[in-house]
């Protein structure tokens, strides 16, 4: 299959990712590259198009995929074997083919997306969809010695830690000034980026009219709950 795109582990030089038109996710050691560490090739109903490590939360990395969804994964299960459902820690339909995805830089719930026919997206993570296994690990022992969930069509502002949130992220904010194909888009990160009132800076680019766009996304607050 034709390799789409490849994208290093930020915090093992050993490891890296690669996605592919056949819809393969996998991880490679390059200590041994004969044969993928992991192999995920039921997951993405297309091609998958963008890999990106997130700059704050080692084990979290996203792919993007023809198929019109944006992923999120804990690669360290995944490369430890763990069944996908496990591995798979939020799932995104953004409207359109995420050929790239940008992580903020000091943010791990904020992700800049060009999705093709769709324009540029903002995507926004639910805070369990980053948090780490210790946390989740305390969270459960604390869930389990608490009262049995309430019955079906009550509501409760508690999320399981194991499990994925209801929403594991929501597209939170589109950029559509572009008229041609959303192509690439990244997060400017030089200290002259940010404007008098410390806005972040973003750079868009669209494919058949060759235009490259730098403008300032909204600010979104953290914290965002889907309760």
């Amino acid at each position: 299959a034709e390799a789409w795109v490849v994208a290093a582990d930020r915090a093992r030089p050993d490891v890296c990712y690669s996605g592919a038109d056949d819809g393969h996710f996998k991880g490679w050691d390059l200590r041994a590259p004969r044969r993928p560490v992991f192999d995920d090739g039921g997951t993405h109903g297309a091609g998958v198009c963008s890999i990106s490590c997130c700059p704050q939360v080692e084990h979290l990395v996203c792919t993007g995929s023809y198929d019109e969804a944006l992923r999120l994964w804990d690669v360290r299960r995944l490369c430890a074997g763990e069944p996908v459902a496990e591995c798979l820690r939020g799932e995104l339909a953004c409207g359109g083919g995420v050929w790239t995805a940008r992580w903020h830089p000091t943010r791990p719930d904020l992700l800049l997306t060009a999705l093709m026919h769709h324009g540029f997206g903002l995507v926004q993570l639910h805070p369990d969809t980053y948090a780490d296994d210790t946390d989740h690990r305390h969270q459960k022992s604390q869930q389990q010695q608490r009262p049995p969930p309430p019955p079906p069509n009550t509501t409760t502002e508690h999320l399981s830690c194991n499990a994925r949130p209801a929403a594991a992220a929501r597209l939170a904010w589109r950029y559509e000034a572009h008229s041609s194909l959303a192509y690439g888009a990244d997060w400017c990160r030089c200290e002259a980026a940010g404007g008098t009132g410390g806005e972040q800076l973003v750079a868009t680019c669209s494919f058949y009219d060759r235009l490259l766009h730098l403008w300032h996304p909204p600010r979104l607050p953290a914290g965002w709950s889907s309760s």
